[in-house]
């Protein structure tokens, strides 16, 4: 009785997932716009020393977000801003103005209810949550899933990715290492990198269009093809192993199965990190994965000031390099990248190449806005320097020229 009413928890929790209301219709909606936005912005620019695609700008116009537990209590409005692509960009403000959901939406988790925004269909989003999220995989599974080839979810670079960011868990790189030799590493064949993973041949051949370092294609390459023959091959020679050593156990009571070892330790691994360094295999899975837009919610909110400082230095060379640990021949190839990132003092805001201030309202009633600030206008608690609404009467938020290119 008592597994049965553990099962219809599960069943009933299941079911009701299954059976509630789907956003695919304000997906495509969405995609149609972002599609539409897109190319009208790439009839305005006329770029002369980078390629127009780089020069598309991240665009929000007046957006507005309520929360339907509370929908006398709007959370966003008249949020615009126009961020240039390869961009450093934090977002601050006091708590509860709103960050995490301005994060949200631009991560596609939430859909502006006022306004439009638009991130250029042909690049990739990824949104990494303060909270670390691990699969029931095996290690190397779980820090390459959604990984586009098999060059960059190689072991050398998972390896030095992790190290840039002060990983020394020993135990956890010997067991990476036996996952990738036992072939129960790359999962990017089956995988794609949702939001953002527009076809690209919607545009014209840009720089990455000729080189596929990190646009995800939807046909498969005679490279993938070989890899997923090599993949199939060795897990079935793993398998053999496995019946081969069933075999010799002679499955008696007390011993443990060859089988069962190996399927406990997809999990077990997790066994041996601790919180912090879960959280550094969390944010190592979105470097290798290396989307052209990175949304990063309180990356440093679980490490010390010195950590923390040492993670931003990693951003800062995720941008000048285009992607962490990738051949700088190809450099030239690689589209732009942009992270928006919620710091935690003033100083790791500081370095930013754009500071976005979220805007509380004069009350609790009213909704928070956004306008961009310089790094001398930071407060110690990120209040607004002036909590003055964007009226006629406050300043408004400089925008970038999108025939500017990239600045």
């Amino acid at each position: 009785l008592i597994n049965f009413s553990v099962t219809a928890d599960a069943l009933f929790v299941l079911t009701k997932y299954l059976n509630a209301e789907t956003t695919l219709s304000t997906q495509k909606r969405l995609a149609n716009e972002r599609k539409d936005m897109s190319h009208q912005l790439l009839s305005q620019i006329q770029a002369k020393n980078t390629d127009r695609y780089d020069a598309l700008p991240i665009v929000m116009r007046d957006l507005g977000y309520t929360y339907e537990s509370r929908p006398e209590l709007p959370i966003l409005r008249g949020c615009t801003a126009t961020i240039p692509q390869g961009k450093l960009v934090a977002v601050v403000g006091p708590h509860g103005s709103g960050k995490a959901t301005l994060l949200k939406m631009l991560g596609g988790v939430l859909f502006p209810q006022e306004g439009k925004f638009v991130v250029p269909s042909h690049l990739r989003v990824l949104l990494v949550t303060q909270t670390p999220y691990l699969l029931s995989l095996s290690a190397m599974q779980n820090i390459t899933f959604g990984g586009t080839n098999a060059r960059d979810t190689s072991l050398e670079r998972v390896r030095s990715i992790l190290q840039s960011l002060d990983f020394d868990n020993q135990h956890f790189f010997q067991i990476l290492e036996m996952d990738a030799n036992h072939g129960c590493g790359h999962t990017w064949h089956n995988c794609e990198v949702a939001d953002g993973s527009a076809d690209d041949s919607d545009f014209e051949h840009g720089s990455d269009h000729d080189h596929d370092d990190n646009l995800v294609d939807h046909h498969d390459s005679e490279e993938d093809e070989s890899l997923l023959q090599t993949a199939s091959s060795n897990s079935r020679a793993l398998m053999r192993r496995v019946d081969k050593a069933r075999q010799e156990s002679g499955k008696s009571r007390g011993r443990v199965d060859p089988l069962d070892a190996f399927a406990g330790h997809k999990q077990d691994w997790q066994d041996h990190l601790c919180y912090t360094e879960k959280v550094k295999v969390n944010l190592s899975r979105a470097f290798i994965n290396n989307p052209e837009v990175l949304i990063l919610d309180r990356p440093f909110s679980h490490f010390s000031l010195e950590t923390g400082n040492r993670i931003l230095e990693v951003l800062r060379e995720h941008i000048r390099n285009k992607g962490l640990h990738l051949p700088k021949s190809s450099w030239h190839r690689r589209r732009p990248r942009t992270c928006f990132y919620v710091p935690e003092s003033v100083q790791q805001a500081q370095v930013a190449d754009i500071i976005l201030q979220m805007v509380p309202g004069n009350s609790d009633m009213e909704p928070s806005s956004l306008v961009e600030i310089s790094a001398s206008q930071l407060t110690n608690d990120f209040q607004p320097m002036s909590r003055s609404r964007r009226n006629g009467s406050a300043s408004p938020m400089v925008m970038r020229s999108v025939s500017a290119g990239r600045m």
